[in-house]
């Protein structure tokens, strides 16, 4: 994993996979730089993928999961026609293309996840996609990584994000197809020697979060439990990422002795 903020998005598609501890994932498909490519390029370059991705939808045992940065929206950006209006847009037609069944974000700002969600989707609408909000497609769940606050909070830093006395930060939010799936449990812990005390990190600015959903079937897809995070790694520093792999594998374990019934455990980000 490396942090990089570049728009990355990968597809992964698992298929009774053995549980996984430690950072680690196995990415399928495509992987490419969001931030300058317009909606009508993306539509394009996912054409190819989106006879396989309706037809993964109408299988009951498979579950395909999407990860992206999406690279929180940088005043630089800008200047290079990549600021976030710029880009919203291209990454809604993107989800709403591939359709997930789950996706994990980094770098994803609340009132990111909120345009993504709220604001309706440009353009034709893929044939299991019957509302153009994805709202109606997806429930979601995500933290702050510095104070665990689940919206904008006078309290955090100022930063380029802050907005009327709200200041924003990166929540690594997890959505889910609610039509296919249902949270069982959610649940938080930060990269750190004090993974349960919010916004700590291994001596850096910010804190760095997991965040983790239990998953299971609904009536017409067979999934037995399974616990799926989402986290964002310290960049440029083995050490730091070492030692958070070293915290995640001891989460893992402790939750596969606690929750019996939880089959399967996985980890995305970068």
């Amino acid at each position: 994993m490396s942090a990089g903020g570049s728009g990355r998005m990968s597809i992964l598609r698992m298929r009774k996979l053995p549980s996984l501890i430690g950072a680690a994932m196995i990415l399928l498909l495509t992987t490419f730089r969001k931030a300058s490519i317009p909606p009508t390029d993306i539509r394009t370059k996912i054409t190819a993928n989106s006879t396989s991705a309706t037809s993964a939808h109408s299988s009951a045992s498979s579950l395909r999961v999407m990860s992206w940065n999406l690279r929180v929206p940088f005043p630089i950006d800008a200047a290079v026609n990549r600021s976030w209006a710029e880009r919203r847009d291209s990454i809604s037609l993107a989800i709403a293309t591939l359709l997930p069944d789950v996706l994990l974000l980094q770098e994803d700002c609340y009132f990111m996840n909120n345009d993504l969600l709220h604001a309706p989707v440009p353009g034709p609408l893929s044939g299991t996609l019957h509302s153009p909000y994805l709202s109606e497609h997806y429930k979601r769940y995500g933290r702050y990584n510095r104070n665990g606050e689940s919206k904008p909070s006078p309290t955090w830093p100022e930063n380029p994000f802050t907005r009327d006395g709200m200041r924003d930060g990166e929540h690594n939010s997890i959505w889910w197809n609610a039509h296919r799936l249902v949270s069982v449990g959610t649940s938080s812990f930060w990269l750190s020697d004090t993974p349960d005390v919010a916004g700590t990190s291994f001596d850096e600015v910010t804190g760095r979060i997991v965040n983790c959903v239990t998953l299971r079937g609904k009536e017409q897809v067979s999934m037995s439990p399974t616990r799926i995070c989402s986290t964002h790694f310290p960049a440029d520093n083995v050490t730091r990422q070492l030692l958070s792999t070293a915290v995640i594998e001891e989460d893992f374990s402790k939750h596969t002795k606690t929750h019996p019934d939880v089959q399967y455990s996985f980890i995305g980000g970068d």
